[in-house]
């Protein structure tokens, strides 16, 4: 492992930002860890910021390395309170905070991003920060610390330094911490996603989970943390692109970042509807991906309720690739307004089984209703490119009430 001396801000697999990129994705480290190592499984093509750089062409992505040892005489560490400070300044020197931005963040790193936006919400150097984030992956972030022994076993240092003072389990600040993010996250629309290990990790003669379930879960109601079968170390290095982590993540960035860019219609000239011949062929792909994917056919017979589901998320899925294409904001705002409807369908679709009768008509009420509007949304961009769209007469609802 590297020691690095200074903070640092890097981007992934080109020499300077692009322009054109809808968002940024950050990774951000947590104790004892290095910015390249905590993200690569050892291998040659091993780091995985450079998979989700490779894959997702239309985001620029990075990753911060700075000083937070555990041990004293092994590196040094600050209050996370001013390495919060000190990270934003980093990022805003390397053109950070102007665009939609997703943190991806392994242990005490998911800590450092909650400071950081309680510090920008407060500080009008650094408030873009807050008003630009969308979204925050945390991997076995210890929301209200972990316990000392557990830590003793594992880093087996005989000095703490502050880092680890801070990680106490339950110690006020982090609580008081928590409690914000909870308050806060809807109130400043940032999507959050959780993962925690499930695997002890073992250090000499010692092993213990970390930072279980617990303490991984940041309390948000509608956010309900994945256990991953690894250990506190691995849970950020992941095998390969075919990993179902890396692809629930790298789904979760394209769609907190492209929503992001499709809301600015709000702040775009609402006039602009002019289409380039691109763009057109781009919504006729919309079109089509929507109706072949069967979301309002009336097909009960001939489609199982797991098909259905299928077909929602591979329709999202193909829309997300292809929606920054279209040049038109009032366009591109649509398909993100489509894909937004989607992914609530597949959302309200989860509460089914714990309702009953006159609820669970109403939700499936609630569901057509948003079908409803993506018909009327792919209504107008069929009149605005041009194209031939046949209505459909019936939505697909597998459900009884």
């Amino acid at each position: 492992m590297r020691t690095i001396k200074h903070t640092e801000v890097s981007i992934v697999g080109r020499a300077k930002p692009n322009p054109d990129c809808v968002g940024d994705v950050v990774f951000v480290h947590g104790l004892n860890e290095d910015s390249y190592e905590t993200w690569s499984n050892g291998s040659q093509n091993g780091f995985w910021p450079g998979w989700l750089a490779e894959d997702c062409p239309n985001l620029d992505v990075w990753y911060v390395g700075y000083q937070v040892a555990a041990r004293g005489g092994h590196g040094a560490a600050m209050p996370l309170v001013y390495r919060a400070d000190n990270v934003l300044t980093a990022m805003k020197d390397k053109g950070l905070g102007t665009k939609p931005l997703c943190f991806i963040t392994h242990s005490m790193g998911g800590l450092l991003v909650k400071w950081m936006l309680r510090r920008a919400e407060y500080d009008e150097g650094f408030k873009s920060f807050c008003e630009v984030t969308r979204g925050v992956v945390f991997l076995s972030t210890p929301h209200t610390g972990s316990g000392l022994a557990k830590l003793a076993e594992y880093f087996n240092f005989l000095r703490f330094t502050v880092a680890v003072q801070e990680l106490k389990e339950y110690a006020t600040p982090l609580v008081e911490l928590r409690e914000w993010y909870i308050w806060k996250v809807k109130q400043l629309h940032i999507g959050t996603q959780v993962f925690y290990e499930n695997i002890p990790t073992k250090r000499g003669p010692f092993q213990a989970i970390v930072v279980d379930r617990a303490s991984a879960d940041p309390g948000i109601p509608e956010v309900r943390p994945i256990a991953v079968d690894a250990d506190h170390n691995d849970i950020c290095r992941f095998p390969s692109r075919d990993y179902y982590v890396y692809g629930r993540i790298k789904d979760f960035a394209l769609e907190v970042l492209t929503l992001a860019r499709g809301n600015d219609i709000q702040s775009d000239d609402q006039s602009d509807v002019r289409l380039d011949g691109q763009s057109v062929e781009t919504i006729r792909q919309v079109l089509g991906i929507c109706y072949r994917q069967s979301i309002f056919a009336n097909q009960h017979s001939e489609v199982s309720y797991a098909a259905m589901l299928r077909s929602l998320a591979q329709c999202r899925a193909e829309l997300q690739r292809i929606v920054m294409s279209i040049s038109s904001v009032r366009a591109r705002g649509l398909v993100a307004e489509i894909i937004d409807l989607l992914h609530d369908i597949e959302r309200e679709d989860k509460k089914f089984e714990s309702l009953h009768g006159r609820d669970r008509a109403s939700l499936l009420d609630t569901i057509d209703g948003k079908k409803l509007r993506i018909n009327e949304a792919l209504e107008e961009l069929a009149q605005m490119a041009g194209i031939s769209y046949p209505r459909p007469t019936h939505f697909m609802r597998l459900r009884k009430p």
